[in-house]
C-alpha cells in the first residue's frame, strides 16, 4: 500500500491513494475506509476473472487504486495486469478498467489524479473499450489513440423496429416484412461465405486438448506483428471461461481455421452478449454477437475477408439479432459494405508507454478483446 496526499479546495480533507495488490485480494484484506457508497469491491465475476488471470506475475500485482477524501472512497480505477511484445521481447502492461469518481466529487480533479497515479506503477498502460467521458481525459494525458471502426449488421429486427414503431401490431408486421428480406439476404450471404471459404475447415477450439493448445501456442509465437500483446492457449482458454456479467445469455466461442494441409492457419474468437436494453438509442432485449478477437497464420492460406465471413457465418448460426466487427482504422480490410455491415462509429483503445509520443497507430496490431473489453 502507498499514500499520498494533495490539498482539496474549500476542504479540510485531503485525497489520498490506497493501492490494492493482488495478495490482499485473494486474502480478503479489510481496508480502514469509508465506503458509503460500494464503490472499492469489485462484482463476483470481475473477482474471480482478476484472480484467475494467467498473465499476473505475483500478489504484488496492483489491482486497484482506490481514491480517498479523508477516509471517505470518492473513486476508482480497476487495474488488470497484461503483457505486450515490443519487437519479440514480452513486457508488463497495466490496463484501466473502470475508473469512476461520482459527479459529487469531480471537482477534487480524482479521475485524473487516479490516472496520474497508476501512471507511477510502470511503464505500458493501457485501455479499451473507453467511455466517450473519459476519452477526452486520457487524451489530455497524451495517450496514443488507436480508434477500431465498428460496423453493424442487423438479422433480426424486432429490436430496432418496435423502438421506431411500438411493440403494437404495426411494430408487429413492419418487423415481420423486414425480417422476409433480412432472411433472404442472410441467405445470399450464406452462399457467398461457402464459396469464398470452400477451401478452408472451420471448427471450435478444444483446448483442454493438450496438442491442439500446443499448436495454438505454436502459432502465437510465430505470427506477425512488432508491437502486440500477450495471446496464449492460456489466455484464450482466460477470456473464453470469465465475464465481467452475470448474464447466462452471454457466450464465447473460439474457432480454428485449417488449410487443405490440416494446418491452423488462422483463429478466431466470438462472443454473444444480450443487453436488455442497448446503446442510447434503447433498442430492447438485443442479443449482439461480435468478432473479438482473430490471428492469421498462414497469409497465403486465409484472408481476413475469409476470417470475417467465417465469423459471420457462426454468429448467424448463433441467432444473434445483430452483428459487429470492429477494425483497426490502420489495418487492411475488406469493403465490410457488401455484407451489410454499416459504421455505426468506434471502439477506442488507448496506450501510454515510454515512447508512444513518437508512434502511430499503426505501429500496433490491436483486438477488440484486448485488455478488459474481451470479458465484457
Amino acid at each position: 500500500m502507498s499514500t499520498e496526499s494533495t490539498p482539496v479546495p474549500e476542504t479540510k480533507e485531503k485525497t489520498s491513494f490506497q493501492i490494492v495488490r493482488r495478495g490482499q485480494l485473494a486474502a480478503g484484506h479489510v481496508f480502514d475506509w469509508d465506503d458509503p457508497e460500494n464503490l472499492a469491491p469489485l462484482n463476483p465475476q470481475k473477482y474471480q476473472t482478476w484472480l484467475t488471470n494467467p498473465l499476473a506475475d505475483n500478489d504484488e500485482d496492483p489491482v486497484q487504486i482506490i481514491g480517498l477524501l479523508g477516509r471517505r472512497v470518492i473513486g476508482k480505477i480497476d487495474l488488470l495486469a497484461g503483457r505486450c511484445q515490443i519487437d519479440g521481447r514480452e513486457t508488463p502492461i497495466l490496463w484501466t478498467s473502470e475508473l469512476y469518481v461520482p459527479e459529487q466529487f469531480r471537482k477534487t480533479m480524482m479521475g485524473v489524479s487516479l490516472i496520474l497515479k497508476m501512471q507511477t506503477l510502470g511503464k505500458y498502460f493501457g485501455a479499451c473499450g473507453i467511455s466517450i467521458m473519459a476519452t477526452p481525459l486520457f487524451a489530455k494525458l497524451k495517450w496514443l489513440n488507436i480508434p477500431m471502426r465498428r460496423h453493424i449488421a442487423l438479422r433480426r429486427s424486432r429490436s430496432v423496429v418496435t423502438q421506431k414503431l411500438g411493440a403494437g401490431f404495426l411494430g408487429i408486421m413492419a418487423s415481420f416484412f423486414v425480417d422476409i428480406g433480412l432472411r433472404l439476404y442472410w441467405l445470399m450471404l450464406a452462399m457467398k461465405i461457402s464459396l469464398s471459404t470452400m477451401a478452408l475447415d472451420c471448427k471450435p477450439l478444444d483446448l483442454n486438448d493438450a496438442s491442439t493448445a500446443a499448436k495454438l501456442d505454436a502459432a502465437f509465437q510465430q505470427s506477425a506483428g512488432k508491437r502486440k500483446f500477450h495471446r496464449s492457449s492460456k489466455w484464450v482458454q482466460w477470456v473464453l471461461n470469465n465475464d465481467l456479467s452475470d448474464n447466462p445469455r452471454n457466450k464465447r466461442v473460439a474457432f480454428g481455421i485449417y488449410g487443405n494441409n490440416g494446418e491452423l492457419d488462422g483463429y478466431f474468437l466470438i462472443r454473444d452478449r444480450f443487453y436488455p436494453v442497448a446503446t442510447h438509442r434503447q433498442f430492447k432485449n438485443l442479443t449482439l454477437g461480435s468478432l473479438s478477437d482473430w490471428a492469421i497464420f498462414d497469409s497465403t492460406t486465409v484472408t481476413l475477408k475469409q476470417v470475417v465471413l467465417l465469423a459471420l457465418r457462426e454468429l448467424a448460426r448463433r441467432k444473434v439479432d445483430a452483428m459487429e466487427i470492429c477494425i483497426a482504422e490502420h489495418e487492411a480490410k475488406p469493403n465490410l459494405k457488401w455484407w451489410g455491415l454499416v459504421p455505426v462509429g468506434e471502439l477506442q483503445l488507448m496506450l501510454k508507454t515510454p515512447t508512444s509520443a513518437n508512434e502511430t497507430a499503426a505501429d500496433w496490431t490491436v483486438r477488440p478483446a484486448d485488455g478488459d473489453n474481451g470479458f465484457g
